[in-house]
């Protein structure tokens, strides 16, 4: 990313899992999920205005929580793949970076104990 750069819109297609979060939604977004029962996600996000467009340092780690397909099927598809895009403005500059699995960094979170009064459910 250039500097001054700002991401002003993303698109991605996430195969072999769902998406069950965000980190946090940034104000003055619109964020679409199709949480696909086939395990084919698709997460598309714009900024409404200009002014909400994300920093650089936003993007790193990523806001995303995801939730992998159960072990027997996403072995056979070869576990989860993620691809897409990013839109970076800069006034009225504009780039677009192909994302691809190896631009992604996938990072296991560690176990919560269950609790008996919550449930799987996203909040």
């Amino acid at each position: 990313m250039h500097c001054r750069e700002s991401g002003s819109k993303f698109d991605l297609h996430v195969r072999s899992a769902m998406i069950i979060g965000f980190r946090r939604i940034p104000v003055g977004w619109q964020i679409d999920i199709d949480n696909d029962p086939s395990w084919v996600t698709e997460v598309s996000g714009t900024a409404v205005v200009g002014a909400a467009w994300l920093e650089p340092s936003a993007l790193r780690p990523w806001f995303l929580s995801l939730l992998a397909e159960p072990s027997g099927r996403s072995e056979r598809t070869g576990g989860i793949n993620v691809d897409g895009f990013i839109t970076l403005a800069t006034g009225d500059n504009i780039r677009v970076i192909e994302i691809r699995d190896r631009d992604v960094a996938l990072i296991p979170l560690p176990r919560r104990p269950r609790d008996s009064r919550s449930s799987d459910m996203a909040r």
